[in-house]
């Protein structure tokens, strides 16, 4: 990874772009399917990060020689890094969470040409809707009826 993202340890994920999408379906719902919206990895990754600090600190006090490994310099910067990891790790997710939102409700008002994001999420959570392709059909069964009226 880059030096500037030090405490990732894998790629972030592409988004779809209009280049390689396929004409005959809207682009939102390639997006969905593709996963541009879906939920954001960095929060796997820091829980991952969390694993690798308990599996490396069981290493530690395995192969310690002293008396007491949790009061060693060594096992507190242990600690202390993978924690560093998992903090940056969570402030990225939710970044990342926001931002992917955000990004959904935009692409939804583009290709509808219309804000109708407080009603579509009401709506939703009356039906108890989390998928976001029946949210996409959602919007645009309530986009159709105020076309109609």
């Amino acid at each position: 990874m880059s030096r500037y993202y030090w405490w990732r340890r894998y790629p972030s994920r592409k988004k779809l772009k209009r280049s390689q999408a396929n004409n005959l379906k809207p682009f939102i719902l390639q997006q969905i399917e593709h996963g541009d919206f879906d939920h954001s990895d960095y929060e796997r990754q820091a829980k991952e990060e969390m694993a690798r600090c308990k599996v490396a600190l069981e290493t530690f006090c395995k192969e310690y020689k002293g008396i007491n490994p949790e009061q060693d310099h060594r096992y507190l910067e242990i600690e202390r890094g993978y924690r560093k990891r998992y903090n940056k790790l969570m402030e990225d997710y939710y970044w990342d969470e926001g931002n992917r939102l955000v990004d959904f409700k935009q692409a939804l008002e583009k290709h509808f040409g219309v804000d109708l994001w407080d009603k579509c999420i009401n709506e939703a959570f009356k039906r108890d809707t989390e998928d976001l392709t029946a949210i996409y059909f959602l919007y645009n069964e309530i986009a159709n009826k105020q076309l109609v009226n």
